[in-house]
């Protein structure tokens, strides 16, 4: 094999300041009045205080979802915050926010239940209005 590893390239290297974990407090529960739809193989991404879950299965694996839903891990509120198009990945996807917060985008993933077909389809969805009271529009 190549010493330098990766296919010939360069190995990765961290530019910024790197902070270990010497010890990990208690997991503790997040407790809130409302609670998450149930999903499993979903996507997550964030922005500051805010968790975004995408898609996935429901728990029985027979069926999917096509919620993204919101915790606010301030106020600790679930919230469906918007729905996937009709023809977008499911689950087995993967999820990020812009860097502003503005955009959330989809990339690839399987677009129904058990192992059905996978897509090579990226999609994006802006946010709009306050932080707080985002709506999705496809």
């Amino acid at each position: 094999g190549d010493p330098r590893g990766r296919a010939g390239r360069a190995p990765l290297s961290h530019s910024g300041t790197r902070r270990r974990i010497k010890e990990l407090g208690a997991w503790e529960t997040v407790a809130s009045a409302s609670r998450p739809y149930e999903f499993c193989e979903s996507s997550k991404a964030t922005y500051k205080d805010l968790i975004y879950v995408v898609g996935g299965f429901l728990c029985d694996f027979n069926r999917v979802t096509d919620k993204i839903q919101m915790l606010n891990t301030t106020s600790g509120v679930w919230k469906t915050v918007a729905y996937l198009p009709a023809t977008a990945a499911k689950t087995h996807h993967g999820a990020a926010v812009s860097r502003d917060g503005t955009w959330l985008y989809l990339v690839s993933g399987q677009l129904g239940p058990g192992c059905t077909l996978g897509t090579a389809e990226s999609w994006a969805v802006r946010f709009v209005g306050r932080r707080q009271t985002k709506k999705a529009v496809w």
